[in-house]
């Protein structure tokens, strides 16, 4: 505060303190609203109760999270409960989740489905006029894959096709289109 006071900026406070301009800030803050001098750090108390805890870790366990920010609108959408980013990212790790990539894993071919596509085709083949014609574009590779949070030592696991768009990263949409089944290419 006598830096402060003595019209130092809060960069030029971090830089002789060693701290970050944010850490400046809030204890300058602290000191204009509550004349606050020390810091009183050990956490605050839990803001979700057992069973709103309960809820979050299985609603986390169904469905992945890319950016933290995404979780706190959820809480407070579902609890009406705050979290700030590093709250919340403090949260996460309490709880026994790390933010970091999944490994991908190979998709299987359906021998099933590719038959029914080839008798589909077959099929579509003999059908079409005179002015329709088939045409076939290449497969769209997957977005490169993000990091996500998810619990230390379980592993969600993913195909590397067009099913990461539905169970990996939902943000990207998904594809549509014909298929044998007729309900878009998407599964």
């Amino acid at each position: 505060m006598i830096l402060y006071d003595e019209g130092w900026s809060y960069t030029a406070i971090a830089h002789a303190l060693l701290l970050s301009d944010e850490a400046i800030r809030k204890h300058i803050d602290d000191f204009i609203r509550e004349n606050k001098l020390k810091p009183e750090n050990g956490g605050s108390e839990a803001r979700l109760d057992s069973e709103q805890t309960t809820k979050l870790l299985a609603h986390l366990d169904e469905q992945i999270y890319v950016d933290v920010k995404d979780i706190c609108d959820y809480v407070w959408m579902q609890f009406g409960v705050a979290y700030s980013r590093s709250g919340m990212t403090q949260w996460l790790r309490r709880n026994g989740f790390s933010y970091h990539k999944p490994a991908p894993v190979p998709a299987k071919a359906d021998k099933a489905r590719q038959e029914a596509f080839i008798a589909f085709y077959e099929n579509l083949k003999k059908t079409l006029s005179d002015h329709e014609k088939i045409v076939f574009m290449d497969g769209v590779h997957p977005p490169p894959t993000k990091h996500v949070w998810l619990m230390v030592g379980y592993a969600k696991v993913y195909a590397r096709n067009r099913h990461c768009y539905t169970t990996c990263l939902p943000e990207y949409g998904q594809a549509r289109g014909r298929s044998p089944e007729g309900n878009g290419l998407s599964a």
